[in-house]
């Protein structure tokens, strides 16, 4: 199956219809081996209902998406970058440190990246580089910030990652013979997530620090004004905004739906200026677009692990397991790699509701898995997919953004682009591994 669904991905069919496909496919090469029977595909309908339809996680995409819509129209990460930058005027690399701190506040408001990366390149890019920053860094810390959105919640990554390992979780402990195991609290996760991402926020500004002592050159030759609006106000609403959304999710006050509710009317009232008939009519056309894809290949992809799992798929990998005595770190640093390697090919969405619900259940099948700490490592593994080449989603985004550029289109290059994103990606990796030695000590 899966060899099949990487021919249809490399043909450029959609991966909503690459899963549609081979799963009907499989499904009819098997029933015609009377490997199950035609009568199971009726589970489908009720698979949707409680996996898809009735989850509460799922439920929450649509608004946290609108957020960023919000938010990308009202300019907010406009004031907020004039801020920061007038608060690190001091120092060389202002400009970059302020990329990152309003990439990471970008991220725990809303949730997504790709907004964020077209916000950030607009705003800093041609200021950076007429100021005499290294075009390759600048692209790596705009990409990096921008794809903490995948990391920090309320990301949309960690809400299908954890709804993927909820029922994982369960399966697990139904092989093991516990019929009423522990729900995979969506709270915790976030509570969880937030020391990684911040974690890899300050790495990325250590990274930016050191690397302006070491080559100074590489970050202008003139220094930021001091001078300039600072929007207190825009600031304190946007903490006020990230700890209501967080908070009232993390603390069980709000379940992730009416949070994302709070969070909907709070950047409301604070883009409420630059926010007319049109500008609604606009971002709310975009939220629904990019739900319906969003929904299209979650929909898809029951589909397909229904038939791989009726096919015997999981079973196969659990046989394999068990004759060659692997033990749970090589599984998955294997696991690991191969979604590493998937991730210079396909993106966190596909990877996730793919490869997650057919490793998962099986690393979980022993006593050292930690659901958390395995959902906090795949996310630091699948957020490396929207930085690599050649189909890493930051890098197409940045490179879209800088077409308004003319000047500048025609002297950076793809190559400067990968070669600005190198460093962030090894951080991401040396964040992985440190939480891999966690897990084992």
């Amino acid at each position: 199956m899966f060899l099949l669904l990487m021919l249809f991905f490399f043909l450029g069919v959609p991966i909503a219809l690459s899963l549609i496909i081979t799963a009907l496919l499989s499904a009819g090469f098997a029933i015609f081996y009377d490997i199950f029977s035609f009568s199971l595909l009726y589970a489908y309908p009720q698979r949707l209902l409680g996996q898809v339809l009735r989850n509460d996680l799922l439920l929450a995409i649509p608004s946290f998406i609108l957020i960023g819509k919000i938010l990308e129209y009202g300019k907010i990460a406009e004031k907020l970058l004039l801020t920061i930058q007038v608060l690190c005027a001091n120092h060389r690399a202002g400009i970059l440190i302020a990329i990152i701190v309003v990439g990471t506040m970008l991220a725990a408001i809303s949730g997504i990246a790709g907004a964020s990366i077209v916000t950030l390149t607009l705003l800093c890019f041609s200021t950076a580089t007429s100021r005499g920053y290294n075009k390759a860094i600048t692209s790596g810390a705009i990409c990096a910030a921008g794809s903490l959105g995948q990391l920090i919640p309320p990301s949309i990554l960690l809400l299908i990652l954890t709804e993927q390992m909820r029922y994982a979780h369960i399966n697990s402990q139904y092989e093991k013979g516990n019929f009423a195991p522990d729900v995979i609290a969506l709270q915790d996760v976030f509570a969880a997530a937030i020391i990684p991402g911040v974690i890899l926020a300050f790495l990325y500004i250590l990274y930016i620090l050191l690397w302006s002592y070491v080559k100074p050159r590489d970050f202008g030759y003139k220094k930021i004004s001091s001078k300039g609006d600072i929007h207190y106000l825009i600031l304190f609403l946007s903490l006020l905004l990230i700890f209501a959304v967080l908070g009232s999710i993390i603390f069980g006050i709000a379940t992730p739906s009416e949070a994302a509710a709070i969070g909907v009317l709070l950047s409301l009232i604070l883009s409420w200026r630059y926010i007319d008939v049109s500008s609604i009519k606009n971002l709310v056309h975009d939220t629904l677009k990019i739900t319906a894809i969003i929904f299209f290949i979650v929909i898809a992809s029951q589909l397909f692990i229904l038939i791989f799992r009726a096919s015997g798929g999981g079973d196969i990998i659990i046989k394999y397991v068990q004759q060659y005595n692997l033990s749970f770190f090589p599984l998955l640093i294997f696991s690991l790699f191969i979604m590493f390697i998937l991730g210079f090919f396909l993106d966190f969405l596909e990877i996730t509701l793919i490869i997650i619900p057919v490793i998962a259940p099986i690393l979980l099948l022993f006593e050292q898995a930690n659901p958390i700490l395995l959902i906090l490592i795949f996310s630091l593994i699948l957020q490396t997919s929207f930085l690599t080449p050649p189909f890493g989603l930051a890098l197409f985004y940045f490179k879209a953004a800088i077409k308004d550029y003319n000047n500048i289109q025609n002297i950076i290059s793809m190559s400067q682009i990968y070669k600005g994103i190198i460093p962030f990606v090894l951080l991401q990796i040396l964040l992985v591994i440190f939480f891999i030695i966690y897990m084992v000590i």
